[in-house]
């Protein structure tokens, strides 16, 4: 009975996006044809941030998938704020076939987004660093946002603190998270994860 009922529960899960991406699908096509050419993108980036983030309900995938979802975002994000703020992306092309856990970078690029720049003057810009050192992964996720005088902050949110949980689930003790932030000049965010770890 357990059985059936968890192969119900999954089978009823897989509903849920496929209404999902078909409502997706509607909305675009109907901004095409009223050529609302900004709705029409961000529609598109939407779905396909969607089905990145469901991965086929695995919870692994490259670095390149990850990046993107983020590229994704951000370009809802600059639609949203007509160009004001840009998203700078240099992570090195060796490590983007690496196997990392989902969503870890994009939730601290979208709080860069909302708590770094969304109350700042003017332009600003969110870069996203990642390269191999030694025997790691190291990505950097960078605003010149307003910043934070305490970064302790960050932890009362759900999406941070489900980020954290879920790295020291897979992870142990062979990744790092490390938060710096000074007030009006913006956050940096460094995650560490160890090449021995890599889960393939």
């Amino acid at each position: 009975m357990k059985e059936k009922e968890s192969e119900l529960r999954a089978l009823q899960a897989q509903i849920k996006p496929h209404f999902l991406y078909n409502t997706l699908s509607a909305i675009y096509w109907m901004a095409i044809k009223n050529n609302v050419r900004e709705i029409a993108t961000m529609t598109i980036s939407l779905s396909e941030s969607f089905k990145l983030s469901l991965n086929r309900g695995k919870e692994l995938l490259t670095v390149q998938e990850e990046l993107d979802h983020i590229q994704h975002y951000s370009s809802i994000q600059t639609i949203r704020y007509g160009n004001r703020f840009k998203y700078i992306e240099n992570v090195q092309t060796r490590m983007k076939n690496k196997m990392i856990l989902k969503l870890i970078l994009q939730p601290f690029v979208e709080n860069a987004y909302y708590h770094g720049l969304e109350a700042k003057m003017g332009e600003g810009y969110v870069k996203l660093t990642g390269y191999m050192e030694n025997d790691q992964m190291i990505f950097i996720i960078e605003d010149n946002g307003i910043g934070m005088k305490n970064t302790n902050l960050l932890n009362k949110g759900y999406g941070i603190k489900n980020v954290k949980e879920r790295l020291e689930l897979l992870y142990g003790k062979n990744y790092s998270l490390e938060i710096e932030s000074e007030h009006d000049k913006g956050t940096i965010v460094t995650i560490r994860i160890s090449l021995d770890q890599e889960v393939k």
